[in-house]
């Protein structure tokens, strides 16, 4: 079943937020590693903005993951 565009920037704030919470990472230093401001983190993290694929990239490097970690669902969603 396709997936709305709620559901997948939902999905990436999420996933934003459980991997810099993971790496004890602010959100204001996260900000400074990927040259954005705290704020714009915060917008990405409640889902306000949609992050560009460069944001992405910026983002998984910060944090040590893989980029797919960012856009990949979890079971909630999957079973929708």
């Amino acid at each position: 079943m396709a997936m709305k565009k709620n559901e997948i920037v939902s999905i990436i704030s999420n996933n934003i937020k459980k991997y810099r919470n993971a790496a004890k990472i602010r959100q204001v230093d996260l900000g400074i590693q990927i040259n954005v401001s705290e704020n714009h983190i915060y917008m990405l993290e409640a889902g306000k903005r949609i992050p560009s694929v460069e944001t992405i990239l910026k983002i998984a490097n910060a944090l040590n993951i893989e980029p797919y970690k960012l856009l990949k669902p979890h079971v909630e969603f999957q079973n929708k």
